[in-house]
């Protein structure tokens, strides 16, 4: 059984789900998937075949009514459905998906989707890991190793995501000019391009300040920002806006919100840049790998497992936007280079295919289901011998 507390299809970790569910063997699992409430992506789950779809009203955590009900609901169904594993997707369902398992003896893991250090590391982190785990699953070897020095030590696998292959196959989509037609973009000009929500930590800021320094060299470019606002840097917006205004970019930076036809907006940029500070893993990065862009990427995180820098792309530190811009400024002046990104960046992003994805993250779910038998057993065995004949 998978728990979501997400139900919309708002970044990486939503649609990692989808890849998961739409290839993993359905001879090989039965998968039940509770939501916490409705919405796009409990939608989305229910039209994929052999996935049962749940919706338990779980309500906010300091409502302590709700939560007893909530665990009591996923605790009766768990049972009747003979569950094996409860898998969380991200800590928060987990604290759902933990006391589960405590009262049922079922075995419990979750998904890290961060990297749990530093400012990073959130109360839900810290309380996640305090209840019974099976295991935990990163996306990075950052994470896997920030995972590892908390208390009490758990058992952490390592399991890169993947990219719709489909979805972001060149070949599938209009060309650059005519994906620009389509969406109204300008047609003149290069278009240096991110995807990600508008939070400070993904460093939108970042590129906006960069772009005086790129149009000296380059004054027909563009920027264009795919993303909507979150709900936990609702401000965020707004100051981007600020900052777009105090520096005259009106004409040249464009933010133009959540977008579902994602790869279309890529398929636009000729150079594409991911600015966050210590990225979980990227997807995106791989999505405009795939699509044959250059990436220039935050020099922590996952981007540096993805990236060899000046042979796959660039890496350049959060914040230190005179350095993007010269990347940036590089890379338009020079095809050449760009062209030779796009063809080992595709070589990349061809490691990271959605049945590949799903068999390494299923073969994790059955090595905790294995190690929770394992000490079951010792357990058991302590407890006869404690009891004698």
């Amino acid at each position: 059984m998978v728990l979501m507390a997400m139900t919309e299809q708002r970044g990486g970790g939503e649609r990692m789900l989808l890849h998961f569910l739409q290839h993993v063997p359905k001879d090989a699992v039965r998968l039940t998937v509770a939501f916490f409430g409705e919405g796009s992506l409990v939608e989305a789950v229910r039209a994929i075949s052999g996935v049962k779809v749940r919706v338990v009203e779980t309500g906010r955590l300091r409502h302590l009514h709700r939560y007893v009900r909530a665990v009591a609901t996923l605790r009766t169904m768990a049972q009747s459905a003979r569950v094996d594993l409860i898998f969380s997707w991200t800590g928060k369902p987990h604290l759902y998906g933990g006391m589960v398992s405590l009262l049922t003896g079922i075995p419990a893991a979750w998904y890290q989707l961060g990297i749990p250090e530093g400012r990073h590391l959130s109360w839900i982190d810290q309380l996640t890991n305090l209840l019974p785990t099976a295991g935990v699953v990163t996306l990075s070897k950052q994470a896997q190793r920030a995972q590892r020095r908390l208390w009490p030590r758990r058992e952490v696998a390592l399991v890169y995501p993947c990219f719709d292959a489909e979805m972001f196959d060149p070949d599938r989509l209009p060309s650059p000019m005519e994906a620009r037609r389509r969406l109204a973009l300008p047609m003149a000009g290069p278009i240096v391009g991110m995807v990600g929500r508008l939070q400070e930590w993904k460093g939108i800021h970042t590129l906006v300040r960069a772009m005086p320094q790129i149009l000296e060299e380059c004054p027909e470019a563009h920027a264009v920002v795919v993303g909507g606002a979150h709900d936990l840097e609702p401000t965020y917006p707004a100051r981007l806006r600020k900052l777009i205004a105090r520096h005259n970019l009106e004409k040249h930076v464009h933010l133009v919100g959540y977008q579902s036809n994602i790869s279309l907006w890529m398929q636009t940029m000729d150079v594409f840049v991911h600015a966050s500070d210590a990225e979980p893993f990227g997807i995106v990065i791989i999505e405009a790998l795939a699509l044959g862009k250059p990436v220039i990427a935050g020099a922590t995180g996952g981007p540096r497992e993805i990236l060899e820098d000046g042979t796959t792309g660039h890496l350049v530190p959060f914040e230190a936007h005179a350095q993007l811009a010269e990347r940036v400024v590089d890379l338009l002046q020079h095809p050449d280079e760009r062209a030779a990104l796009a063809t080992a960046g595709q070589q990349v992003a061809d490691q990271y295919r959605p049945a590949r994805y799903a068999e390494r993250l299923l073969r994790s779910m059955r090595t905790f289901m294995g190690a929770a038998a394992r000490t079951q057993r010792v357990a058991d065995r302590r407890i006869i011998q404690a009891e004698g004949p």
